[in-house]
């Protein structure tokens, strides 16, 4: 289907069930409810994945081909002093025909507007309740400006055959070491676009691709336990890009798992720790800006860490936090949320001071603000993903408190022997979970060492940093100097988005570790056939 007849279905639709009317009765009086706002999203993605294990591609013609299309419906009705009742819809694996589509949403219409009408009345219910419950069950909208923007479609372009022959010889010469049991790669190239329409007059054509690469790697630990690793790149850029970045990463990754095969289990304890800049973003990432600091979560009261918070101090003063959806090249980049809101550069945390939340349309108004365009969800429905909501996307960590990164290992060091600690840590980490309600996150290691005062290093593995956000956060007594960039998927209810960090290096005098007892395995019988 053309991009223009798309927009022209979706509108016509609006404008057709705009004047829908629906009769009740409460009471003896009739009541006539109409729509108050409609908005149409309509998806096509192009996904193609080279899986390789061990220098074989594992399905025959090289390629997983998905061409997915789809669509979502929101739908509200009610009134503005009360708020309104909602409906979201949506549905994928669907043909790319536009009077197929046109059916199937004007069917669906039907049955999400009535659908909106039972939330609305089912919320009125709860003003009057014999129990109070908390947080309020109507949805709102804040008067956001109206945008119409018609982007420039890409060239499509496969996934290069080089690169597909660099990463087959790569993962067939590292699974012949001995202490390899597999290596495995996904090259997957994922074209979008998305046409989005609403009954205030947003019109909305954009689109984006994402390239990736995955590298994972079983590692036979001389213990004989497994010691998995794993290094992902994204690019927005192209496949150039993601070149660039694999060599330097390829001929680093022997000596990483040349490493990581003799490393040692800490002892669960507290440690003063030199954390990277990729780990430094990902703790900010999963501590404050993927969940924690969601206006949605906060209005529903799913997490209440940072609540009635804003204009207080949460972070030394020396760190800024800002979120930019349009950074330019960056991988979280989008133009227009979810809601067809321009995507803002917000500072989410000045000089130590909370100032603002990740938001869309719902939950500004409950903050007394307007969106400031950060409504993102991942396909339409897939993986039981839900409707869109606040979430991260460009995340810069800034720091006015810095020395040149390799003090920080002194001050470390120095912190050990003042302290009497056997050794610190220095983590770099770029995985991690946080646990919305309780806000406690983890922090998975992907290279760490123990660092003595005498200078000596020990690799270590099979661990993970156990944190809460005050208890850690507050603790940042000096950064680096030298800013790095850390690129990945969060995910969440409204399923996988992707997003970067960009951090600097970072001394914290106490943060908890957790080690992990490997299982142990059997020694190899034989050794390893040769070719």
């Amino acid at each position: 289907m053309t991009d223009d007849k798309i927009l022209s279905v979706m509108e016509n639709i609006i404008n057709r069930w705009m004047d829908a009317k629906q009769k009740l009765y409460v009471i003896d009086r009739e009541i006539i409810a109409k729509p108050h706002f409609i908005s149409l999203s309509y998806k096509e993605a192009d996904v193609k994945t080279i899986n390789i294990l061990n220098g074989a591609t594992i399905n025959e013609n090289g390629n997983f081909n998905d061409c997915k299309a789809g669509y979502s419906i929101n739908v509200m009705i009610g009134d503005k002093k009360q708020g309104y009742g909602s409906r979201w819809d949506a549905r994928d694996h669907l043909p790319r025909d536009q009077d197929v589509l046109k059916n199937l949403i004007d069917d669906k219409m039907d049955f999400v507007l009535k659908s909106a009408l039972v939330s609305y009345i089912s919320n009125i219910e709860r003003i009057i309740p014999v129990k109070q419950e908390k947080g309020n069950k109507f949805s709102q909208l804040s008067n956001d400006p109206v945008n119409v923007y018609i982007g420039e479609k890409p060239n499509q372009k496969p996934i290069p055959k080089k690169l597909i022959s660099t990463i087959q010889k790569w993962t067939k010469e590292i699974s012949k070491l001995n202490y390899v049991d597999e290596g495995w790669s996904s090259l997957c190239s994922n074209y979008n676009s998305r046409g989005f329409i609403d009954s205030q007059g947003r019109k909305i054509l954009d689109y984006s691709f994402l390239g990736k690469v995955i590298l994972a790697i079983d590692i036979r630990h001389n213990k004989n336990f497994e010691v998995p690793f794993n290094q992902s790149i994204y690019s927005i850029k192209g496949w150039d890009d993601i070149n660039q970045k694999l060599e330097n990463i390829l001929n680093e990754i022997p000596k990483d798992i040349e490493q990581l095969r003799n490393a040692s289990i800490p002892t669960s304890n507290q440690y003063p720790v030199v954390f990277s800049g990729e780990a430094v973003g990902t703790l900010f990432h999963e501590a404050l800006g993927a969940h924690l600091l969601s206006g949605k979560y906060i209005k529903n009261n799913t997490s209440t860490t940072f609540k009635k918070q804003l204009n207080k101090k949460i972070l030394p003063e020396f760190i800024t936090l800002v979120d930019d959806p349009q950074k330019k090249d960056a991988s979280g980049f989008y133009k227009f949320d979810e809601e067809g809101i321009e995507g803002q550069r917000i500072v989410l945390v000045e000089n130590g001071i909370l100032q603002n939340y990740l938001l869309n349309r719902d939950s500004a108004v409950y903050f007394g603000k307007l969106s400031n365009g950060h409504s993102r969800g991942d396909w339409l429905c897939d993986e039981h993903a839900s409707l869109p909501e606040p979430r991260v996307s460009n995340l810069e960590i800034i720091s006015s408190n810095s020395v040149p990164d390799e003090e920080l290992v002194e001050i470390l060091k120095k912190y050990c022997v003042e302290n009497n600690i056997e050794c610190g840590l220095y983590i770099d980490a770029r995985a991690g979970e946080v646990e919305v309600n309780t806000s406690e996150f983890h922090l998975y290691p992907h290279k760490a060492w123990k660092i003595f005062p005498n200078g000596k290093r020990e690799c270590i593995t099979s661990f993970y940093v156990a944190a809460h956000p005050y208890e850690l956060l507050k603790q940042m007594v000096v950064t680096g100097d030298n800013y790095k960039t850390c690129t990945g998927m969060c995910g969440a209810d409204s399923g996988w988005v992707s997003t970067q960090e960009i951090a600097p290096t970072a001394f914290i005098p106490r943060v908890t570790i957790q080690a992990e007892e490997p299982k142990i395995e059997t020694k190899r019988l034989l050794d390893k056939l040769k070719d």
